[in-house]
């Protein structure tokens, strides 16, 4: 519960101190992640993608397509998770940033290689390891 309050908190200060798309990316990165309330990261970060978008923030649209795929890994929705990546790395090469180039592609080929096991077990791996990358904007 002190935990939660925190992130409230947290999304309190940063409203302050940012632009909507950053707040939610960074309570997505930083404490409802940690919590592992996927669901309520995935309520909030299509939210994100909206105001980085909005705000013409194409690496922290990156960032936020990255995260969100971050969250469906987490939820083991490896297809969702490999669309998000792959709309990521598409961004990242369209604007030159390599290291979320790097990022998405360590990533989108940790979703596939999940995938890939859970289709030779022929059911659920439980929960995969963390994302490659962190989910920090």
């Amino acid at each position: 519960m002190e935990r939660q309050a925190r992130a409230k908190e947290m999304e309190r200060q940063a409203r302050e101190q940012q632009g909507m798309g950053a707040v939610i990316s960074r309570v997505h990165s930083g404490e409802y992640f940690h919590l592992r309330l996927y669901p309520s990261c995935i309520n909030f970060l299509p939210e994100a993608l909206e105001a980085r978008r909005a705000a013409s923030d194409r690496a922290g649209e990156g960032n936020c397509l990255g995260n969100i795929g971050n969250v469906f890994l987490q939820l083991n929705e490896y297809k969702k998770a490999i669309e998000h990546y792959k709309q990521a790395l598409a961004l990242a090469q369209a604007i030159g940033n390599a290291k979320l180039a790097a990022d998405s592609r360590a990533n989108l080929e940790q979703a596939r290689r999940l995938r890939k096991a859970i289709a030779i077990r022929g059911g659920s791996a439980g929960t995969p390891t963390r994302a490659a990358r962190s989910a920090q904007d």
